[in-house]
């Protein structure tokens, strides 16, 4: 998903902006899901026994075709300085 740039009035700490990213990330995250899984119990509900056991099998090879993905370690932030030259 994709997070549109915000903009804020006047200076703001990278810390709090990169925080207000992450959340707006999680609300859209959630929007997604929660729509994906009202679609698929849609689909689930036109489905009879047979083709609901069928549609299973096949979601569950695909599943196990599908390589894990690698998690990317976080790269180390700068530190902090303290200075106010």
């Amino acid at each position: 998903m994709d997070i549109e740039e915000f903009s804020v009035q006047g200076r703001i700490a990278h810390a709090v902006a990169d925080y207000v990213r992450a959340l707006l990330k999680v609300r859209s995250l959630r929007r997604a899901v929660g729509e994906s899984l009202l679609e698929a119990e849609r689909c689930k509900q036109k489905l009879r026994t047979d083709q609901l056991a069928e549609a299973q099998k096949l979601f569950e090879r695909a599943v196990e075709s599908t390589p894990r993905p690698r998690l990317l370690r976080r790269s180390p932030k700068r530190p902090v300085s303290h200075d106010r030259d």
